[in-house]
Order: structure tokens, then C-alpha cells, then sequence
């Protein structure tokens, strides 16, 4: 597949739409990050879920997702606020200290 071919031992991080918003594609979730894990575990695999959350039951551990992120004006809420959702095994440095 063309994302086998594009894995390198450099590769650090996948990121795919869950959900094209422009053409409405749907990818296979499960099968892509199957094969992002099998050439490397340590790869972390991103999925940005904004227009598939709360359309799709999405459960992260059973998709192989290490890393979803989620905007809050698709739930209702405000906009300019979302959620990333954080596998165990992502182990993510804040650029910033404190705040609030």
C-alpha cells in the first residue's frame, strides 16, 4: 500500500482523517493503524476525528489510536475549544508550563 511504502525508520508520527470533510471519504482506521504498528510500534498514530465524533462509534484502544483529536463546535460547543485524546504509550512534552 502507498502508506507501507511511505513508513521510514524515521517516522515518528501518522496522522489521517477519520472523516474527509470536503469529500466525505471514510478510511479504515483499524486496518491503517494495524499497519503503522506492525512496521513499528513506536510509531504514534494520529487520527483527527472532527467529523466523525459523535457520527461513528469510535472506541481509540479497539482502532489502534494513540492520538484523536476532537473539535468542540461538532458537539455543540464553542468554537475555538476540542479534546485530544492520549493513549497511554504517548508520551507528549507540553510546550507550556502553567497557565490559568
Amino acid at each position: 500500500s502507498e502508506l507501507e511504502k511511505a513508513l521510514t525508520e524515521e517516522t515518528i508520527l501518522v496522522s489521517i482523517m477519520f472523516v474527509n470533510n470536503e469529500i466525505g471519504a471514510v478510511e479504515d482506521v483499524k486496518t491503517l493503524s494495524e499497519i503503522v504498528h506492525s512496521y513499528n510500534p513506536k510509531i504514534l498514530f494520529h487520527v483527527d476525528a472532527i467529523q466523525a465524533y459523535g457520527k461513528y462509534h469510535i472506541v481509540p484502544k479497539r482502532l489502534g489510536i494513540d492520538l484523536m483529536s476532537v473539535s468542540g463546535h461538532k458537539l455543540h460547543g464553542p468554537k475555538g475549544v476540542g479534546f485530544l485524546y492520549m493513549r497511554d504509550k504517548a508520551k507528549v512534552r507540553p510546550l507550556i508550563y502553567g497557565g490559568g
